[in-house]
């Protein structure tokens, strides 16, 4: 159980009932401004009415929309209670009795819910957060499926003509639904990637610099605003300079784009890494940090698998490969000569 605002107890379910009632609301037309402002401040109230809301929207999304006619809140409703019940043979079950709707689908509905709640500036920014050793996927209401690694943070704001979103922090998968009408555009530290519809990683942690890595598709890379960007196609990684506006555009071939995208399993795929950046990297799964005394062992490059939750797992390996010793103290993990 949950504690809202005023104190009462909400489970999941009442959670995504409300949820599915807002969904359905503003499928029926445009909210008024009253209207929108409530929602606004459901959805600022915690991040657990953002995922139900999401959730809703996810889940009819996931139904075949192209042939249904009406949409309401019971039958919102019932898919989650479908799910509960009997699980995804169940769910398909309800979408082809009960979820029809006449607005012309749910990317039709998730773009009202959009526009009702951003074309004031004053709307608010809706944030989402995974926690330290989290992977997170946030499906956003036109359709653009987020993927966020552990200890990220992204800022939402959509526009009547334009998608932005700000990586806060952290590292992000936008998997990009198609809008020729509205770009697409996500900003953090020192870049800003431009995008229609495409699936694209943008990094911005402190163990190494900003950087956009171009899974499929093309896209629009600038180091601030005001400057031209460079445009990047798949298999691409664009890296930018602190220090100025200069940018850094190189080649990904497909071995080392697979180890990259890894960390969606949870997994570090490296080759010839330090052990310095591996102890830097797994600060941002797990409470326990890797210390290496010694500057010529933390120079030490390994290559191989290993779990990004699972930071004794990696130092016993690399001890193992280097004739190092392990020793664990509280919440430290140091790797020492022998």
């Amino acid at each position: 159980m949950y504690k809202n605002s005023e104190g009462l107890q909400e489970s999941s379910d009442q959670l995504d009932t409300v949820a599915a009632e807002w969904v359905a609301r503003v499928d029926r037309g445009p909210l008024d401004p009253e209207g929108a402002q409530k929602l606004a401040q459901w959805l600022a109230t915690s991040s657990r009415h953002r995922g139900a809301h999401a959730r809703a929207q996810a889940a009819l999304a996931y139904l075949d929309y192209n042939a249904v006619q009406t949409l309401n809140q019971e039958a919102i409703t019932s898919f989650f209670m479908a799910r509960d019940a009997g699980g995804k043979q169940a769910v398909r079950g309800v979408s082809r009795r009960r979820l029809l709707w006449l607005g012309g689908g749910i990317a039709t509905a998730a773009a009202a819910s959009v526009s009702a709640l951003m074309l004031k500036p004053s709307v608010p920014v809706v944030t989402y957060s995974a926690r330290r050793g989290e992977i997170l996927k946030v499906p956003l209401s036109d359709g653009t499926l987020v993927t966020l690694d552990t200890a990220s943070t992204i800022a939402v704001r959509y526009l009547q003509h334009a998608r932005e979103v700000q990586l806060v922090e952290g590292r992000a998968l936008f998997d990009v639904a198609k809008d020729k009408a509205r770009p697409f555009t996500v900003s953090t530290r020192g870049l800003q990637v431009r995008a229609v519809g495409t699936s694209f990683v943008v990094r911005n942690t402190q163990a190494r610099a900003p950087e956009v890595l171009v899974y499929e598709g093309i896209v629009d890379v600038g180091a601030h605003i005001d400057t031209v960007p460079v445009r990047v196609g798949a298999d691409m990684r664009v890296i930018a300079s602190i220090s100025g506006p200069a940018l850094n555009v190189m080649s990904v071939d497909p071995t080392e784009l697979s180890h990259e995208l890894a960390w969606q399993q949870g997994l570090f795929e490296i080759e010839d890494v330090s052990l310095a950046m591996m102890a830097e990297e797994y600060v941002r799964y797990s409470d326990m940090r890797i210390v290496i005394p010694d500057r010529k062992v933390a120079e030490l490059t390994i290559t191989g698998r290993f779990f990004a939750t699972n930071p004794i797992g990696f130092a016993n390996a690399a001890a193992a490969s280097f004739g190092l010793k392990v020793d664990v103290n509280g919440q430290e993990i140091r790797l020492l000569r022998l």
